[in-house]
């Protein structure tokens, strides 16, 4: 299983902005969160972006084609010129069978943590292809797309929400438990190769605590863990 993270906006495209919040920051925020949550499951996850990059519709596209995924997620938050509109919103495929099912999922998990459902819908052009450009572009039989809307910015009491980090990470765990159910997908082996070097060097007194072997590492620590192992052999 492949899943694209298409993460909205970014660069010189700030997206919604109302209460002090920028929608291309909160987008990043929540579909960052959100490939980290998908990692711990048995499928290959991609991001169009993960940091304050411009693209184009194009390049956005061809980063999903290229990868054929078998969902693609367009994370988004809304605006209106009303500030009484709030709650979250599913966008999916005109002539899909299934991703409502997704869509209203999402929807569920958004309400329980806190986020109002407003609805899930499609929409059509002229031509009676879907409107959203993600979504008529990217989606055929061997892809699913979605876009989702995490609640309006231009709301004061959405926009109390979105500002807070735990709240992101609750709104990328929505989407994931979701996508997991959607997708069928498996916990990763929780057994990693480095369990047994990561509880020795730990005994050893190199590092204080047991980490996850994918973790990133700064220059200073790796530099502390040197010049621990350094005074043990007494260079």
């Amino acid at each position: 299983m492949k899943v694209m993270i298409d993460i909205g906006h970014g660069g010189s495209d700030p997206g919604a902005g109302g209460n002090g919040l920028i929608e291309k920051d909160i987008n990043l925020q929540v579909g960052l969160h959100l490939r980290e949550y998908l990692n711990a499951y048995d499928v290959e996850v991609r991001t169009t972006r993960e940091t304050d990059i411009t693209l184009s519709s194009d390049e956005r596209v061809a980063l999903v084609q290229s990868f054929d995924p078998n969902l693609c997620i367009s994370v988004h938050h809304n605006a209106a010129s009303a500030s009484e509109a709030r709650g979250a919103e599913v966008i999916h495929a005109h002539y899909d069978q299934y991703d409502d099912k997704l869509a209203n999922a999402i929807l569920d998990n958004m309400e329980a943590i806190g986020m109002p459902r407003r609805k899930s819908f499609t929409r059509l052009n002229s031509r009676g292809d879907d409107w959203y450009f993600m979504i008529r572009r990217i989606w055929d039989n061997n892809t699913d797309a979605i876009i989702t809307e995490g609640g309006f910015v231009t709301n004061q009491a959405d926009a109390d929400l979105l500002r807070r980090k735990e709240f992101l990470l609750s709104e990328a765990k929505a989407i994931g438990t979701a996508v997991v159910e959607y997708l069928g997908l498996k916990p990763k082996d929780s057994s990693n190769w480095w369990d047994e070097a990561m509880k020795r060097i730990n005994e050893e007194g190199l590092i204080e605590n047991i980490h996850d072997g994918r973790d990133a590492v700064t220059w200073a620590e790796f530099a502390t863990v040197m010049s621990r192992l350094l005074d043990k052999l007494k260079i």
